[in-house]
C-alpha cells in the first residue's frame, strides 16, 4: 500500500532548521573499523534515511590538525578524530528526535550500533537550533547555507563559544552575526559562516557514549566556517587570534576551535594519520 504520508510530502522551500554536530572519538586500534561502520552504515542508516535530514558530510582530524586546535578542555584538546554533521530542515524539526531515537533503538537490537566491538566516545554531540549564515560575498551566486554540507569545501572550522551568562547569548549572538564574523570572513578562506546555538539532547535519545549535558549549553554557541582552502597554510593568519578577540569583547569566551578536513567515502583514507 502507497504510504501517503512519506510519497505525499511536499515542501515549500528547504531551509535550515537545525544541525546535528557530533565529534567522536575511536578508541586506538579501533579506527580504521570505527571509520568503515559509519562510512558504509551508520551515516545512512542512523543519520541520512531520516526524515527532515536532507544533508550529510564526515570530516576528520589527523594529528597535524588537532595540534593546531586551541581548547580550554583537555577533551576538546585532543580527542575528537572524527566529525559527523547533517543539516534538519526546518519544517520536520520537531519529528527529528522522536525518528532519531526509534532508529537508534532499532539498529542496537539489530547487532549494528556496535557498542563494545567498536569502543568510542563521543566528545561533544548536540543537535543545534540555526540562528543564520554569514557569507564572505552578499552579492555571490555561489553556494548558500543549504548547499554548505553538498558543495566540495576543502575544510570546515568549528568553533564553540560560551557566553558569560544564559541571559547574554542572545547579546553574544549579535556580536558574532553584525561585528565579528562579517570582520572576519571578509579577508578568510571561508565562503560562508553557519551560526547555531547549543541545546542539550532530548531525553528521549538515550546512549551511554554520549557525553553528559554541559553545565555551560544555555550560553553555548556553535560556528561552522565552511572554507575553500586546506585550513593548515591558513590557520595562523585567519583563525589563531579569534580566542583573543572574543576575550577581548568581553561578550565570551572561545572555548574550542579546530579545523577539519573531509573524509573520502568509503575509503580508510587518513587513519593512518590520526597517531
Amino acid at each position: 500500500m502507497r504510504n501517503t504520508d512519506i510519497f505525499d510530502r511536499r515542501y515549500e522551500g528547504v531551509h535550515i532548521g537545525a544541525a546535528w554536530v557530533s565529534m567522536i572519538e575511536p578508541e586506538p586500534g579501533h579506527e580504521g573499523e570505527f571509520n568503515r561502520w559509519y562510512s558504509d552504515d551508520h551515516f545512512y542508516a542512523g543519520g541520512m534515511c531520516l526524515a527532515g535530514i536532507f544533508a550529510g558530510r564526515r570530516w576528520v582530524a589527523t594529528k597535524e590538525l588537532r595540534e593546531l586546535r586551541h581548547s580550554s578542555d583537555e577533551d576538546l584538546a585532543r580527542y575528537g578524530c572524527y566529525l559527523h554533521t547533517n543539516l534538519f530542515d526546518d519544517d520536520q524539526l520537531r519529528g527529528v528526535n522522536v525518528a532519531l531515537s526509534t532508529t537508534l533503538e532499532h539498529l542496537g537490537k539489530e547487532g549494528r550500533m556496535y557498542a563494545t566491538e567498536i569502543p568510542r566516545r563521543h566528545i561533544y554531540t548536540a543537535i543545534t537550533p540555526y540562528e543564520g549564515v554569514v557569507y564572505r560575498d552578499s552579492t555571490a551566486e555561489g553556494p548558500r547555507d543549504i548547499h554548505a554540507l553538498d558543495y566540495p569545501f576543502a575544510g570546515v572550522v568549528v568553533e564553540i563559544i560560551d557566553a558569560h551568562h544564559q541571559h547574554h547569548r542572545a547579546a553574544l549572538l549579535q556580536w558574532l552575526r553584525t561585528k565579528f564574523i562579517p570582520k572576519a570572513i571578509s579577508t578568510s578562506s571561508a565562503l560562508m559562516c553557519l551560526v547555531f546555538r547549543h541545546e542539550h539532547l532530548p531525553e528521549i535519545i538515550k546512549s551511554p557514549r554520549l557525553p553528559p549535558q554541559h553545565p555551560t549549553g544555555k550560553s553555548r554557541v556553535v560556528l561552522l566556517w565552511f572554507l575553500e582552502r586546506d585550513p593548515r597554510p591558513v590557520w595562523n593568519t585567519e583563525f589563531a587570534d579569534h580566542p583573543a578577540t572574543v576575550q577581548e569583547s568581553g561578550m565570551g569566551n572561545l572555548v574550542f576551535a579546530g579545523p577539519f578536513i573531509p573524509t573520502i567515502p568509503g575509503s580508510n583514507r587518513y587513519v593512518d594519520e590520526l597517531r
